[in-house]
């Protein structure tokens, strides 16, 4: 093994291949980004135009997947 510096692996990382695959990472995140804001925005606005009795309810409901990591540990 010889460990000399140099740049070939910088140099290396603006190949095609590896700029297909950050290009497909950012288009990924960009989708789910998107997919996430159009089904949090009616989400939120319905939770808000709830009663409150209903709205702690559906609010539990909501945040119950979250809290699966607390009970696991």
């Amino acid at each position: 093994v010889d460990w000399v510096f140099n740049f070939n692996n910088y140099i290396r990382a603006f190949d095609f291949i590896y700029l297909k695959i950050f290009w497909k990472s950012l288009v990924l995140s960009g989708a789910t980004t998107l997919i996430c804001l159009i089904l949090a925005y009616p989400l939120s606005w319905a939770l808000v135009t709830l009663p409150q009795r209903k709205r702690a309810f559906f609010l539990l409901l909501l945040i119950i997947p979250f809290l699966t990591n607390m009970l696991i540990r």
